[in-house]
């Protein structure tokens, strides 16, 4: 592919990768590389974002917010009130977290 697209093969591995840590491509020793499946892309990704939200929530905690006032912040359930999230899928302005 490098000599095709006028690429240093270096960066091509680099990208290659980057693309399997972030998750999008698998490897297959002795066959290539192939496109991961949109959910296992969305739900490493989920994880990573729920794991960044509760080493927030846990620093909030730890600077004196108290936890109460973080769901209310949040919403109950889930539901985002703050009005920063937007589920254009349902043509309102309301997004619910789950884990």
């Amino acid at each position: 592919m490098g000599r095709q697209l006028e690429i240093n093969s270096n960066t091509i591995q680099r990208a290659y990768g980057h693309f399997e840590r972030e998750g999008y491509i698998y490897s297959v020793p002795g066959k290539g590389n192939f496109a991961a499946l949109p959910q296992d892309v969305t739900d490493k990704r989920r994880e990573e974002l729920l794991t960044k939200l509760d080493a927030v929530v846990r620093e909030l905690v730890y600077l004196g917010l108290n936890p109460s006032d973080i769901a209310e912040i949040v919403g109950i359930n889930g539901n985002v009130l703050m009005g920063c999230l937007v589920d254009t899928s349902h043509g309102d302005d309301s997004t619910e977290m789950t884990r």
